[in-house]
């Protein structure tokens, strides 16, 4: 039965964010209480929460998703994206750019995608050339 429940819970996750319904999703990943629960859910999935939290300027629970994902997955795809998330959050919601360089920095030490190292090299240079004045 647990199993059949998670595989509700996985297909309702990302049913939710397909809908861009994020409080939906944000309540059935919270509720997710253990790494091993979570780990039912796609990947990319739960990427694509924090990149939704992100775009809604929920930057702390943005910050408290990517760090989770992180922790739960040390290795594999989603890396690079979630150290990116991790400085976007702290680099535009906190307005803490010394946090946001160092995550912008794992970020191209896990070995980013094109797109991903592009973005973060954009915004590592966005916080070096505010740091000269």
């Amino acid at each position: 039965h647990t199993r059949r429940r998670s595989l509700s819970s996985e297909q309702t996750f990302h049913q939710s964010l397909i809908s861009k319904d994020l409080e939906q999703a944000e309540q059935l990943y919270s509720s997710l209480s253990s790494a091993g629960s979570r780990r039912v859910l796609a990947k990319e999935d739960i990427l694509a929460l924090g990149d939704g939290l992100l775009h809604k300027h929920r930057y702390q629970e943005a910050l408290h998703l990517f760090r989770r994902y992180i922790a739960e997955n040390q290795q594999g795809p989603g890396l690079d994206r979630a150290y990116l998330g991790c400085g976007l959050a702290t680099y535009y919601g906190m307005k803490q750019s010394v946090s946001a360089y160092h995550y912008f920095l794992q970020a191209l030490d896990v070995g980013p995608s094109p797109a991903i190292k592009r973005e973060v090299l954009h915004h590592l240079e966005k916080i070096s050339t505010l740091q000269k004045y």
